[in-house]
């Protein structure tokens, strides 16, 4: 599961280091979404997983708060975090900006 969430990033993170202006900020945006998407899709996916096995014969106590400590975890994760290991941080200095014109004022 964790090649078929990196992958679909990996080809973008080249033409993200070298991209500037707004549509590339634009862009980052939502990439960024996209990879936190990806990381409660994960995080859901985990938890269904993990449900299906421990339902194949019924709940018992101890299971349902087992699955109830799934939720707590799931709503103290950092999403935040783990989407930034999954973008591409723009570190890279941009070009220096060139002489200007008042032509382009017009």
């Amino acid at each position: 599961m964790t090649s078929d969430r990196t992958e679909p990033f990996a080809w973008t993170d080249g033409i993200e280091a070298r991209w500037r202006g707004p549509a590339s900020e634009a862009y980052r945006a939502k990439h960024r979404a996209a990879a936190e998407d990806a990381v409660r899709i994960r995080r859901a996916m985990q938890l269904l997983a993990k449900a299906i096995r421990l339902s194949k014969d019924g709940f018992s106590a101890q299971e349902l708060e087992i699955l109830e400590d799934f939720r707590r975890l799931q709503s103290r994760a950092d999403i935040q975090a783990e989407a930034d290991a999954l973008s591409t941080p723009d570190t890279t200095p941009g070009p220096p900006p060139g002489p200007r014109s008042r032509i382009a004022d017009l």
